[in-house]
């Protein structure tokens, strides 16, 4: 019986730990793979940036980072991924990131539901590169998402098959296509949420915490924006936003004010916090110069391009 036991145990340690090799190489991520493994590889060739970007979708379709470098003359990478991430895979991403490259300025851009969404604790599992990194997590989501035998085998198919291009959906547009609309033009994805300040969720908070905790380990200024959001939700969130202003601040980082811009429906994509592709441009441009205003306002100067 006790050998058994045993036995098991071993087995599971073994399953945890070639998971974790693999999620830590880049090379897995339960069905989230390709875009993870694909903000590493920029994170892992960076040479210097000067700002930095972590968030979710809502930053992935509204900035463009080229454009930002162009309008700086400064190296700018961003390290969007998605919401089922959320405020865990951000903290981790961040936490890469500086290991790497010392950033003049970090920018947060999430969902205005990201608040007060429920944490998916894969999200920090999934972008952890050390063990320390897993500290926030409860240790039975840990042994949840690294028991896991798909992960060994995607960890063992990707050994085998090398190093493999970015996919070029990703390179295009330095991030995940948008679905495409329907006939009519509807996008079925395009609800939005009526929010309240009991929605504020604590483990976020905590989260954002840990990311105010790290700006200030590093020396580096953290700007948290409000990604832009469907009207006629944008402006009956009021309350809402409010109360959940106050707890980012609280926990260190520095809200950009004017966010979020709210969308009329013509200018959504394919959910209520996507800008439309083809005005991404338009909505980059915008929040540069609302990050820029709230950076003067702080003192914050980029240093001037060789």
């Amino acid at each position: 019986m006790l050998t058994a036991a045993l036995g098991s145990c071993l087995a599971v340690t073994l399953v945890m730990a070639l998971s974790f090799a693999g999620i830590r190489a880049g090379m897995v991520g339960a069905g989230r793979t390709e875009l993870l493994a694909y903000q590493l590889g920029k994170l892992d060739a960076a040479g210097t940036v000067d700002v930095l970007l972590v968030g979710d979708s809502t930053l992935g379709n509204t900035v463009e980072a080229a454009a930002w470098e162009r309008a700086s003359g400064r190296p700018v990478s961003s390290l969007a991924l998605t919401g089922s991430f959320g405020y865990a895979g951000t903290l981790n991403m961040l936490r890469r990131a500086v290991r790497r490259v010392e950033p003049r300025l970090v920018v947060l851009m999430h969902t205005i539901e990201m608040p007060g969404r429920e944490i998916e604790w894969d999200g920090l599992v999934y972008t952890a590169e050390a063990l320390g990194d897993l500290a926030e997590a409860p240790p039975l989501a840990v042994v949840r998402g690294l028991a896991n035998l798909d992960l060994v085998r995607e960890t063992l198919e990707a050994a085998l098959a090398g190093e493999q291009p970015a996919p070029a959906r990703l390179v295009e547009r330095d991030y995940e296509p948008q679905q495409p609309p329907r006939p009519d033009g509807v996008s079925p994805g395009v609800q939005g949420r009526r929010l309240v300040p009991e929605d504020l969720r604590e483990d976020g908070i905590q989260l954002l915490e840990r990311v105010g905790a790290l700006c200030r380990e590093r020396g580096v200024p953290c700007l948290y924006a409000h990604g832009p959001y469907v009207e006629p939700f944008c402006s009956q969130n009021g309350d809402f936003l409010e109360a959940a202003n106050r707890r980012i601040e609280q926990a260190g980082l520095h809200l950009v004010s004017e966010t979020p811009v709210c969308m009329p429906r013509a200018d959504v994509g394919d959910s209520e916090d996507h800008v439309a592709p083809q005005l991404r441009d338009t909505y980059s441009a915008l929040h540069w110069q609302l990050v820029m205003k709230e950076a003067a306002a702080l003192g914050i100067e980029l240093p001037s391009p060789p």
